[in-house]
């Protein structure tokens, strides 16, 4: 078994089943970087030893992926603005989940991406069930080190990670989006970031002044539910990656 056990992956940016009424995504990958996937691997575990299991809705998300959301729904309280950096998805540091049991997903009082006040963890007025649900969340979601942001229950990221660089499709060319996907969405303006060269060769030169991360050779194995978990050989600890069979 690997750190993925127990994650469903339904990456809703990868069909139209998303605020964008369309594919941003051009595969159905979910990436995290090594630190934020170590504390996902800890959920998951809290989650299992309640008898439940992760369902995943994104991980890492291209800034172009975020200029996309952004052009759809230009609402910095729900959706983060490119301009001044891209929020936590681009850095491989948060994660949009729900919990789900043997049966399916929890009820959480409204849907994932629902851009409304009862999306957000004090809303009132939401069935007995979906508050708790929310509540068991949120408590193994803290206990495990992420932290949550209030007006949308489904989302979590790592504290102190703002400082972590801003990722483009060309610096994770095996990602959910693939380069050049952002030109021909239109989606333009974006900061500058590592290039996949830069990020592969292990340039201590970059646009912005910072070492490029340092990325190896890639090692899947087989985990429970059908879906493999690539370890990308980094510093300070492997990069998690989980693909759903046929993504």
């Amino acid at each position: 078994m690997g750190e993925a056990d127990g994650v469903t992956v339904d990456l809703r940016y990868a069909t139209a089943d998303n605020l964008a009424g369309r594919p941003i995504y051009s595969h159905a990958v979910a990436m995290l970087d090594s630190r934020a996937g170590a504390l996902l691997a800890h959920a998951v575990r809290r989650a299992a030893s309640l008898g439940l299991r992760l369902r995943l809705y994104d991980a890492f998300r291209p800034v172009e992926a975020q200029w996309a959301l952004w052009h759809a729904l230009p609402d910095p309280r729900f959706v983060a603005d490119p301009r001044t950096g891209g929020g936590s998805h681009a850095r491989g540091a948060a994660v949009d989940l729900a919990l789900e049991d043997a049966r399916g997903a929890l009820p959480m009082g409204t849907a994932f991406d629902a851009m409304e006040a009862d999306s957000a963890h004090g809303a009132h007025g939401l069935p007995a069930e979906a508050v708790r649900n929310r509540a068991l969340l949120l408590g193994l979601m803290v206990a495990s080190g992420w932290e949550p942001y209030l007006p949308e229950w489904w989302h979590y990221q790592v504290p102190g990670s703002a400082g972590w660089p801003v990722l483009s499709a060309a610096d994770v060319p095996d990602g959910p989006m693939r380069p050049g996907l952002a030109q021909r969405m239109g989606c333009t303006n974006s900061p500058p970031v590592l290039t996949c060269q830069e990020a592969r060769l292990g340039s201590a030169q970059t646009r912005q002044g910072r070492a490029a991360p340092r990325l190896g050779a890639t090692q899947e194995r087989p985990v429970q539910g059908g879906f493999p978990l690539a370890e990308f050989e980094a510093e300070p600890q492997p990069c998690l990656s989980v693909t759903p069979r046929g993504g």
